[in-house]
């Protein structure tokens, strides 16, 4: 994956651009990235998420179903969460670390109490894995116990991050707030960050550093303290908002396809 330095590349402010400036510089920044809902039709909800050739995923989830005894949870919605290497990885050792932190966050995420007593099953299968791709591994930071397994974990949390996001718009799950989870890496470290954005899809003019929420993040490399501090609350968040926009034109479509609209006269 190619390595940004945050000393030369910088991104605008996102509140001060004109609307017709806002696509362009958002197909630049994710160049590579496809994304789709509504791919497998036996399933209440589903994604997929393609960057370039070195991740391609899908996310499908069923429910909420009946739950089994061992599972049910009295009084909110229990989540089983599975992931699966692609065929042609033999390591799977990031896929455990992965459900944990994505059990972590939507649990966070969904409104739980809304469906007592029932079950929501999400699964991801890798087509292809960041392991797998030379490039990827070429461009992780030095100097760094397990660098390449490390970077790809990041890479496939953020991926994981993203389709659950859009399966579950696809599904009709009831959400506290939108959110989505991008990667930065310069030449010494990676960096995760997944926000949340409480202002619902949209890029607002009053939106103000207090607004800034940070679910999770997680850093691999050597980096200063200012050079985090930069990346969470300014390059990081400018791409998160865009990466925002990017995903417009499904909720669009979502909205569309899942409503029923009438005429009030």
């Amino acid at each position: 994956m190619p390595t940004l330095d945050l000393e030369d590349l910088s991104i605008p402010d996102i509140h001060n651009l004109p609307p017709d400036a806002l696509p362009a510089l958002s197909s630049s920044l994710f160049d590579g990235l496809k994304f789709d809902t509504s791919i497998i039709s036996h399933c209440d909800g589903s994604s997929s998420l393609t960057i370039s050739d070195n991740l391609k995923l899908i996310c499908s989830i069923n429910g909420p179903i009946e739950s089994s005894l061992k599972l049910e949870l009295p009084d909110k919605l229990a989540l089983d969460i599975s992931v699966n290497s692609s065929l042609s990885t033999t390591n799977n050792s990031n896929n455990q670390l992965i459900e944990n932190n994505l059990r972590k966050l939507l649990i966070r995420k969904i409104n739980l109490s809304m469906y007592p007593k029932q079950l929501l099953v999400i699964n991801f299968q890798f087509l292809v894995s960041p392991s797998e791709n030379s490039l990827f591994q070429k461009n992780s930071p030095p100097n760094t116990p397990s660098s390449s397994s490390s970077s790809s974990y990041l890479l496939e949390l953020m991926a994981c991050i993203n389709a659950a996001y859009l399966a579950l718009l696809d599904a009709n799950i009831s959400l506290t707030s939108s959110f989505n989870s991008v990667i930065i890496n310069n030449n010494s470290s990676n960096h995760l960050i997944c926000y949340d954005h409480n202002h619902l899809h949209t890029i607002n003019n009053s939106t103000t550093d207090h607004d800034i929420i940070i679910l999770y993040s997680e850093s691999l490399g050597r980096f200063s303290q200012s050079t985090l501090f930069n990346i969470l609350f300014n390059f990081g968040y400018k791409k998160s908002l865009l990466l925002n926009f990017h995903f417009a034109s499904l909720y669009k479509s979502i909205i569309k396809q899942k409503f029923i609209y009438t005429d009030n006269k």
